[in-house]
């Protein structure tokens, strides 16, 4: 996703990045929003979703509201789906 020079993915409210964590989750990132803090570093905003696969359960961090660096967030993001 982030890695490649072909493709360049913009960050938003409402951006939605999808990944696998192991063999039965899913986790999904929704950006909130995107500034740049006081220090000068662009930070992501976003909130995030477990899923167990197989089931309808989805896990209490639904309205976990996190906050990585831009760096920071594409790298943990890298090579994650679009949705």
């Amino acid at each position: 996703m982030f890695g490649s020079s072909k493709e360049k993915v913009t960050l938003a409210p409402g951006s939605r990045f999808q990944r696998r964590i192991g063999g039965l989750f899913t986790e999904l990132a929704e950006v909130l929003w995107v500034n740049e803090e006081p220090s000068g570093i662009p930070h992501v905003h976003y909130v995030v979703r477990l899923r167990c696969e197989g089931t309808d359960l989805t896990s209490d961090a639904s309205h976990d509201r996190r906050t990585l660096s831009l760096a920071a967030f594409r790298n943990r993001y890298r090579g994650a789906e679009v949705v």
